[in-house]
């Protein structure tokens, strides 16, 4: 585990409510595997008092070394509010990967993941599957596509 001071790279709303934002947070976390999350605290401020979870989407690769995260967040309280606001250059703290990462078969073919939005979020790190199928339980397809890659739904 890793405790480190980063600063936003970008942040985005990418569908009503939704956000994606990328924090420059250097090469340790490049260990980072599928199901690991980091907690998200703001430095400099007791408000909100504990640090937040929040699934690791994607890493940030340049020049083949991992350079920083990004994370999807739904807008919902003070934190994530807070999160929405913040602008490229902004600190946060982060403590990380955490948590207990999925082991994927090296030889399997196609994977399957089930879950809410809050599962799809882990949906990047497929890139070396051949065929993965995801069943979501969210009622905004629009963060399922923006997650997947896909064409938004009209």
């Amino acid at each position: 585990m890793i405790q480190s001071l980063s600063h936003v790279l970008r942040n985005e709303m990418v569908a009503p409510s939704y956000g994606r934002i990328a924090l420059a947070c250097g090469t340790p976390f490049g260990r980072s595997r599928p199901g690991q999350f980091v907690m998200l605290g703001f430095p400099g401020s007791i408000e909100p008092l504990l640090r937040r979870p929040f699934s690791i989407h994607r890493l940030i690769v340049e020049a083949g070394q991992v350079s920083g995260v990004e994370l999807l967040y739904k807008t919902i309280g003070p934190a994530t509010r807070r999160m929405a606001a913040l602008r490229p250059g902004d600190p946060v703290s982060l403590m990380g990967p955490l948590g207990s990462a999925f082991r994927v078969p090296p030889d399997s073919r196609r994977v399957y993941l089930a879950g809410g939005t809050e599962s799809m979020s882990r949906m990047p790190f497929r890139d070396s599957r051949d065929s993965i199928a995801a069943i979501s339980g969210s009622r905004n397809e629009v963060i399922l596509a923006v997650i997947l890659g896909a064409p938004l739904p009209r």
